[in-house]
């Protein structure tokens, strides 16, 4: 679809804002959102200074594109039957990235037959590393990177889904899922990718109800 060159920026920001307003979404999808009552308050959200039928276009647009219909039919329909599995008393450990790092890690390596190894993760970015470990072996960790320790938050829940092989490079998978938490006013406190393995942590108490609804999803 051919979109005029003054319309491209205004499109792409409806666009993005729409993918931010899981609810919104699912109403549309079901039919219950009026464009026009959506475009004002998209006006008013985002501090719209163009046209309101040129926004009612947008939201026309967008639902229009393989990625709206992918979000509530296609995705759905692929995850069906998908494992879907959890794991609790875990907890998320933010340590600092520095040069001196890596010789803490050795050590914590000779030690890692020590540790739940079904519970263990790690995250290594360029400032920070992340690991998720059983709440048993955070002593451990503590110990062992007690110079390069930011925070520890206790009391997670973990949500693995095994993601089919025919949602490997679709767009938008991640977000449909994490999406469906959201929708049930759960906090996702980290989400980790290696496909197919996907993993979500949530706070424990809410690990129940954040199951049922990824199992509602993978179910339709």
């Amino acid at each position: 679809m051919h979109i005029p060159k003054g319309m491209a920026k205004l499109t792409q920001t409806v666009w993005e804002a729409l993918h931010n307003e899981p609810i919104i979404l699912k109403g549309m999808h079901l039919g219950l959102i009026n464009h026009r009552a959506l475009a004002r308050y998209l006006h008013k959200k985002y501090q719209l200074q163009v046209p309101l039928d040129s926004t009612i276009s947008a939201i026309r647009r967008f639902e229009m594109t393989s990625a709206f219909s992918d979000q509530f039919e296609t995705i759905p329909t692929l995850l069906k039957g998908s494992d879907v599995s959890t794991k609790n008393n875990i907890s998320l450990v933010t340590l600092k990235n520095d040069i001196n790092f890596f010789a803490e890690y050795a050590v914590f390596l000779q030690n890692i037959k020590t540790i739940n190894r079904l519970k263990f993760r790690h995250v290594l970015a360029e400032s920070i590393i992340k690991f998720i470990a059983d709440s048993n072996d955070i002593a451990l960790i503590e110990k062992t990177f007690k110079s390069h320790l930011v925070s520890i938050e206790s009391q997670l829940g973990e949500i693995k889904i095994v993601i089919p092989q025919k949602l490997k490079n679709m767009k938008g998978v991640a977000a449909r899922i994490s999406n469906e938490i959201s929708q049930s006013d759960i906090n996702i406190k980290e989400i980790i990718t290696c496909i197919p393995d996907f993993f979500m942590y949530v706070h424990e108490k809410a690990l129940p109800k954040a199951y049922t609804a990824i199992m509602n999803l993978c179910a339709r």
